[in-house]
């Protein structure tokens, strides 16, 4: 999002004087933080975690029944999943032009199966109508509990947005072991994705960038692809509530020994 040089002043002079330590999601908030004045010895990362034993486990109780519950969910046989709110800034709108562009390129085309709701929900299912889309998948909102059977039976996941300051739902699929398709723009793109190894990041304005890359997923092998999603369960290993505790108290400890300076704040920050 768009920032002005006299808020972010603010800001400095606010962390000189009263911020101790820092709590972020990762590399992109890190160097933020870095920029508004505090030092990056004084910064904490895994701000934002998942419980990936809940979905890790979960998808592997789905998957030994797949296809009974493919069929029962009505789901296609492979399919890229997007989870979540349907507005604006997460860029369904290339996603859907993305999709038109790989589904004419390609043979045998995987389905698309959009998992969430919100204010732009007629107008993508009436462009995808327009498209010729009559395919695609809408399930609708759907809870926590839920989830993990849309992750179990995907292919692959896709997070187009534009604005994202992380992306929480890439570490579900990712602890669900998915291969991943995550926009340049996702602040968690710089820590979770290895391109070529569980995944790829895209331009989020570049829709015939990402329908390449569809083409090329979709084209890999299953063991091809069990390999990416294997790498990203490994990768999101390190992304834990155990880890998030961890880094916390290092930086509380870090504030607790220097309050006589006079400062004892801990603030955390987004890209």
């Amino acid at each position: 999002y768009k920032r002005y040089w006299w808020r972010e002043q603010l800001k400095r002079s606010w962390i000189s004087k009263n911020v101790d330590a820092g709590f972020v999601a990762g590399t992109a908030s890190r160097a933020y933080l870095m920029d508004l004045g505090l030092p990056g010895e004084r910064i904490w990362e895994r701000y934002d975690v998942v419980d990936n034993h809940y979905f890790a486990s979960r998808v592997r109780s789905i998957r030994k029944y797949a296809r009974t519950e493919h069929e029962k969910a009505g789901l296609p046989d492979n399919y890229f999943l997007y989870v979540g709110r349907f507005s604006p800034e997460k860029n369904l709108m290339r996603l859907l032009q993305a999709y038109r562009l790989y589904k004419d390129s390609s043979h045998a085309p995987w389905g698309l199966v959009l998992v969430g709701d919100g204010p732009q929900r007629e107008e993508l299912q009436s462009i995808a109508k327009w498209e010729g889309l009559d395919d695609i998948v809408w399930p609708g909102f759907r809870y926590l509990q839920e989830l993990p059977l849309y992750y179990a039976l995907a292919g692959c996941f896709v997070l187009p947005s534009v604005r994202e300051p992380w992306g929480l739902v890439v570490n579900e699929a990712m602890a669900s072991g998915l291969p991943i398709l995550v926009s340049s723009r996702c602040g968690c793109s710089l820590d979770l994705v290895r391109d070529g190894s569980n995944g790829f990041t895209f331009a989020p304005y570049n829709p015939s960038q990402l329908a390449e890359l569809m083409t090329e997923v979709s084209n890999l092998s299953s063991a091809r692809l069990d390999e990416l999603g294997r790498a990203s369960a490994e990768i999101i290993a390190e992304f834990t509530p155990e880890h998030w505790a961890q880094n916390l108290f290092q930086a509380i400890s870090s504030v607790t020994g220097r309050q006589d300076h006079g400062k004892t704040e801990l603030v955390s920050a987004a890209s």
